[in-house]
C-alpha cells in the first residue's frame, strides 16, 4: 500500500522579531518571534496544525477568489 499526502504542506521557519505564523496553501510559516514566545513542544504542534488546517481547507485560494 502506498501512503497518500493527506496534508501536503511545507514547514518554514522565517527570521523576523513579529510574532506571526500564516498559510498561503502550499507552505506553512512560522517567524523566529513567535517561535521564541512558545512555551513548549505542544504549543509549536498547535500553531502548525492550526495553519495546516488553512491549506488542507484551502482558505488562501478561497481569499484570492480563485473558487
Amino acid at each position: 500500500m502506498i501512503p497518500l499526502p493527506a496534508c501536503p504542506s511545507h514547514a518554514h521557519l522565517a527570521r523576523s522579531n513579529q510574532r506571526n505564523a500564516y498559510a498561503d496553501g502550499r507552505h506553512v510559516s512560522l517567524t523566529t518571534g513567535l517561535l521564541s514566545r512558545l512555551g513548549n513542544d505542544d504549543e509549536l504542534a498547535f500553531v502548525i496544525a492550526h495553519e495546516m488546517a488553512h491549506n488542507t481547507l484551502r482558505h488562501a485560494t478561497i481569499m484570492r477568489g480563485a473558487m
